[in-house]
């Protein structure tokens, strides 16, 4: 039996979040590592700019730098999960946006899978909606931050620029996506990315 275009499309979304969830784990076990590492290397630094100044506080600050084996390139993995969605996501658009099997192609509200959705009056609501579950999932991913902290603010701004780059695509690369990341929300509000980050932070510091 051939599953109609839409369901296939969230059925699409489930299997990439199945195959992807050991390595984005992995991805949160790494940023947590890091985050840390660049926790304390903040508060050190702020400690020696306090007591020192010129080049007894550099040579004091490239310690430390040397004691947590950090480095600005390094500092990228706290955002490592974000670089591991680049691929699917232009694999995503690349296989999903102006697809011509999508074309008259009807989905629940949609009549149009290969169009943008024009759903709220005119406007397209995917792309908002999309973006709101995005910002849930940001919540739900970094939980022991505010909604506002530093480790939240560069993924808002990826969620905007989002709603900014999809809000004229097809509506089968939206229903895509959109599923991609309600998938993704369950899976962390189910403990599945967190449970399997804790076991392994425990695992290393054992």
């Amino acid at each position: 039996m051939i599953l109609p275009h839409g369901y296939a499309l969230i059925m699409m979304s489930l299997v990439v979040n199945l195959l992807t969830l050991p390595i984005m784990s992995w991805a949160k076990h790494v940023e947590n590592k890091e985050r840390e590492k660049q926790f304390k290397v903040k508060q050190e630094v702020i400690g020696i700019k306090k007591q020192y100044k010129g080049e007894e506080a550099f040579r004091k600050i490239d310690a430390v730098y040397k004691k947590y084996h950090y480095s600005a390139l390094l500092a990228f993995r706290a955002d490592l999960s974000i670089f591991l969605q680049i691929p699917i996501f232009v694999a995503a658009i690349t296989t999903l946006d102006n697809n011509p099997v999508f074309n008259n192609v009807s989905f629940w509200m949609i009549d149009n899978l290969g169009e943008p959705d024009h759903l709220f009056f005119g406007w397209n609501f995917l792309p908002f909606f999309m973006t709101a579950v995005n910002l849930i999932s940001i919540k739900l991913y970094n939980n022991d931050n505010k909604f506002f902290d530093r480790a939240n603010i560069k993924l808002i701004i990826i969620a905007l620029l989002f709603l900014v780059y999809l809000y004229g695509r097809s509506s089968a690369l939206m229903v895509y996506w959109t599923s991609n990341n309600i998938l993704s929300t369950l899976i962390i509000v189910l403990g599945f990315v967190n449970k399997y980050t804790k076991e392994k932070d425990e695992s290393s510091n054992g």
